[in-house]
């Protein structure tokens, strides 16, 4: 190419930039678009210094195909970029068989009434939810083994010993089951006969106790072992069956208090004949009578995640 031809070539491409905009202000674009011209320009007039470009005719220059591909522009063939090699196409995996949906009433969050601190209630639906948290770790590998005492406890109770705990008191928890519905029946009681103690199981209303955490719903049963046979709470054929047993009232007349409230038993696990909800299975909290067995399974999420304790109103409750 002559020397005039390459100043018109770089006075052109100089004159397609912003004015004024010098190297270190031109955009990566604007110096991406400024070299492929220079270079379909010096491609146009190789050859002959003194041969006349020939006209214009429509070009492919700057197409792109499907998938990305560059279209060869007329007259020059465009290197098709390597693209990697296709994997083969993996065996597909047996699809896992989706395990049988538990009925949950549908109740939407905006039908839930706060109607005591920590607790919810929809009394049409037969529905409660009282906040808390995981108050024990089952993860430590220097504490493998944590032993249980109740499911579910109020603060300086027994969190120790219990999968969570909450703010919500428990006769407040009591008041909002009977918002729904429901009548109260008699904790679980120890009594002696002759040289034997004997367990008397608790009555009330059935219900069903689910702990919600993001959203999905586990019996609390699957957060609990037995140390002894290494079964969980929830594969036995009681593990799920609670009653609301409401507590009871203890004290002087006119000192009398809500001895859930007190002793902390929300959602007992073994029997000390406080509980609001009970599980139906005696279990002697002393270890003098029973050797403590039941421990939290590794499953529990860590300690310190919330948890929404759901208590549902089962069809047959009265």
């Amino acid at each position: 190419m002559s020397d005039s031809r390459a100043k018109r070539v770089s006075l052109w491409v100089a004159r397609r930039s912003p004015p004024g905009a010098g190297v270190a202000r031109r955009s990566p674009l604007g110096l991406l678009v400024a070299a492929i011209i220079s270079v379909a320009l010096l491609a146009a007039c190789a050859g002959t210094d003194h041969a006349k470009p020939p006209s214009p005719s429509p070009s492919n220059e700057g197409r792109v195909g499907t998938g990305g591909t560059p279209v060869p522009r007329d007259g020059v063939e465009v290197a098709t970029p390597p693209t990697a090699p296709t994997p083969p196409a993996a065996a597909a995996a047996p699809p896992a068989a989706p395990a049988p949906p538990e009925p949950v009433p549908q109740v939407a969050a905006a039908s839930l009434r706060e109607v005591f601190p920590h607790v919810r209630v929809d009394a049409k639906a037969g529905v409660l939810e009282f906040d808390a948290i995981v108050s024990i770790d089952a993860h430590d590998p220097k504490k493998p083994s944590v032993y249980l005492e109740t499911l579910a406890c109020i603060a300086d109770s027994k969190e120790y010993e219990s999968l969570v705990v909450t703010k919500a008191k428990p006769s407040h928890v009591h008041a909002a089951l009977l918002l729904m519905g429901l009548s109260p029946g008699t904790p679980g009681r120890w009594v002696w006969q002759g040289d034997a103690i004997r367990g008397i199981p608790p009555k009330g209303p059935r219900v069903k106790v689910r702990m919600v955490v993001s959203g999905r719903e586990t019996p609390p049963g699957e957060w609990v072992r037995d140390l002894t046979t290494n079964t969980r709470m929830s594969d036995l054929q009681d593990g799920d069956e609670f009653v609301f047993a409401g507590s009871v009232m203890a004290g002087a007349a006119d000192k009398a208090h809500y001895k859930a409230d007190v002793e902390g038993c929300l959602v007992g696990l073994t029997t000390f004949g406080s509980e609001t909800i009970a599980w139906t299975r005696m279990s002697n909290p002393e270890s003098g009578t029973e050797a403590p067995h039941w421990v939290a399974d590794p499953s529990l999420p860590n300690f310190g995640e919330p948890v929404v304790v759901r208590v549902v109103r089962l069809d047959d409750a009265k």
